[in-house]
């Protein structure tokens, strides 16, 4: 099981992207954050496998979260 974090702070997209990846029975999104440092406390928090991070986030960019 591939675990997934996804930070974007457009709820829509975030929601969709999630609730595709929900489909693949070997992903499991673990976390959504809708900011750079809501994306750092969920990461903390759930230890992630894999970030699907916007790069122009408010706070620090996906760049800086990575």
């Amino acid at each position: 099981m591939i675990r997934v974090l996804i930070a974007d702070d457009e709820h829509l997209i975030r929601e969709a992207l999630a609730s595709l990846l929900d489909l693949h029975d070997d992903l499991d999104v673990v976390g959504q954050a809708a900011s750079g440092d809501e994306a750092l406390a969920v990461a903390n928090a759930t230890a992630p496998d894999v970030a699907v991070l916007d790069l122009q986030m408010p706070g620090p960019s996906g760049i800086d979260v990575a």
